[in-house]
């Protein structure tokens, strides 16, 4: 599973932050229901928007395999990333060693990211993924 591949979606339903998560991810309903645990069809009926009380134990299986926070699923924040993320995203620049071996372009694209804050560089990221990503047809 890659990692980081969604964008921060502004609506505040469950049902289309579950479809829009799943599709960035290009995942089926069914991959999503053998990462999860959560029925294919229990999935479906979500992203439907037929079953909208949805249990905390399945929005968080679903959110874990989705690489976002219950919160965000649910519409409390537009923050997709949860607080380990922006943790490990701190973490990695910390440790991350001086580059002088690299090209003036490379160098000059790493400092703009060095100075972004963390949403920017969520942003940097789903676009580049998306870019880079292959095309493929999604269910």
């Amino acid at each position: 599973m890659s990692i980081w591949c969604k964008f921060s979606y502004m609506t505040n339903t469950l049902a289309v932050r579950l479809l829009l998560c799943r599709r960035d991810f290009r995942m089926t309903q069914k991959e999503l229901s053998e990462l999860s645990g959560v029925s294919r069809s229990y999935i479906a009926q979500v992203e439907r928007g037929d079953a909208t009380n949805v249990g905390i134990e399945r929005l968080t299986a679903l959110a874990k395999v989705l690489e976002v926070s219950v919160a965000y699923l649910v519409g409390e924040t537009d923050i997709a990333t949860s607080e380990e993320d922006e943790e490990a995203i701190v973490g990695i620049k910390e440790a991350r060693p001086i580059y002088n071996a690299i090209d003036a372009t490379t160098k000059e694209l790493l400092d703009l990211i060095e100075g972004m804050d963390t949403a920017q560089r969520r942003q940097m990221v789903d676009v580049a993924r998306i870019i880079f990503r292959p095309p493929r047809i999604i269910e």
